[in-house]
Order: structure tokens, then sequence, then C-alpha cells
């Protein structure tokens, strides 16, 4: 906690908004993520705001993409499940046709449209997007082993909600 408020004061005391500044977006981009993985929602949709702006001027798509998915994460966390999708819904816009260049973030788009899914019992549709998010990261060079943990754990808990153990 003490490191990212040190953190994010220096990023207020230091770089004030700059639109040709990437890192500082990109660095806000990041602590928007560990704020959400303390659940500190405020701060994370803080740090999102300031990222925008930023990621928007430069055009990154890989970072774009990352952006939307932080802001489906948050609303998620907060229980806004039709806000969540309509930000997978933009990121996986910003893949397009590219699915392969971005196969590990598609892969994490497509599991979080599962557990989005599975939360609201929709149960068939959130199998399809665990089943795609599976196909993705096992065709996905740069997909780390912590990808295949998060999924195998989301699609338990998929089966203990549905109780078809033996679908997939």
């Amino acid at each position: 906690d003490e490191a990212l408020e040190i953190l994010d004061k220096s990023f207020t005391e230091t770089a004030s908004f700059n639109k040709n500044n990437f890192e500082v977006g990109i660095n806000h981009l990041y602590q928007a993520q560990a704020y959400r993985y303390q659940r500190d929602l405020d701060k994370t949709e803080e740090q999102l705001n300031l990222a925008t702006p930023i990621l928007e001027y430069h055009q990154d798509t890989l970072s774009l993409i990352r952006l939307q998915r932080t802001f489906s994460l948050l609303a998620y966390n907060r229980y806004d499940y039709p806000t969540s999708e309509k930000y997978c819904q933009k990121a996986l816009d910003l893949i397009g046709e590219e699915v392969g260049q971005y196969a590990f973030e598609c892969a994490r788009i497509y599991n979080q449209l599962g557990n989005l899914y599975t939360d609201q019992n929709k149960m068939k549709a959130g199998r399809n997007y665990y089943e795609k998010a599976m196909q993705l990261t096992r065709r996905s060079r740069t997909a780390p082993h912590l990808m295949y943990s998060v999924l195998f754990d989301n699609i338990s808990r998929f089966h203990r909600i549905s109780g078809n153990w033996d679908s997939m």
C-alpha cells in the first residue's frame, strides 16, 4: 500500500498531464491493475482515467486492449456486468482480425466473458467462452502457465455452479 501511494504521489508531482509521455500512461495502467488486485476500485478507476487520454493519443493497440480489459474487470468487480461486457467487446473490436497477434490478450478477454456469463447463469455462453479461451491459450506461444491455472480454476468454478462435471 505504502509503495503504491509513494508511486502515485511521484506521478502527480513529477508528471503533469502530457499526452506525449507514453510511459506515464502505461504506468497509470499498471498502477490501476495493482490497485484492482488490492480491491481498491476507486483508485483503480482514478488511474484508468489518467491513463486513458494518454494511451488513446498514442493509439498503441496492445495498450488500448489492456486498458479496455482493465475497465471491464473494474466493472465486473463492481457487479456491473453489462458495462463489463461492453468493455470486453471494445477490446475485441480493437483486436479485430488480428487474433493471432493478440492471442494471449484475446484469451484473457474470453476468460473474462466466461466469468461474466457464468456469474449471470448463462452457462452455455460461459462454457463457449472458456473453450475459446483455452483454444487460444493452447495456440499462443506467449501465454504464461499462469493463464492455464486461471482457466482451469474458472472452468472448475463453472462446473461447480452448473453441476455438469462431464461436459468438458
